[in-house]
């Protein structure tokens, strides 16, 4: 069993708070955009404080999962992990194109869905 590292958790949730507030600062701050600029401002100076988790994360992620490894052949890695990624990205964006078709009154098109997923449209953060 892995000895854990108590402060790269710290640091790991720090970041998975960060990368959330991101999402939540971008909407209410565009919300505020022309209405009142003393709330923009707050909320584009508290921003830029939490850009630094995902870059935080992405390190941490790769030296907990990489740097562990004594020898460990690439080919091997990607086969291992690529699955892990695919699989959720292709729900996640089933489930944003789902949202896209209800909120515009759109209809349900799988040629529309692949070609939005090909083509990196279904949603701009994917």
């Amino acid at each position: 069993m892995k000895k854990r590292i108590e402060y790269l958790d710290y640091l790991r949730v720090f970041a998975l708070i960060s990368i959330i507030a991101i999402h939540i600062l971008g909407v209410i701050r565009t919300k505020y955009l022309g209405v009142n600029n003393n709330y923009y401002h707050l909320f584009t100076f508290i921003d830029s404080f939490t850009r630094a988790g995902v870059p935080l994360f992405l390190m941490l992620t790769g030296y907990l999962v990489i740097g562990s490894k004594k020898e460990l052949k690439y080919k091997d890695f990607i086969k291992k992990r690529l699955p892990k990624l695919i699989i959720p990205f292709f729900i996640v964006s089933i489930v944003y194109y789902i949202y896209i078709v209800l909120d515009r009154s759109l209809s349900f098109s799988i040629i529309d869905f692949i070609e939005r997923f090909t083509t990196n449209k279904i949603m701009y953060h994917l």
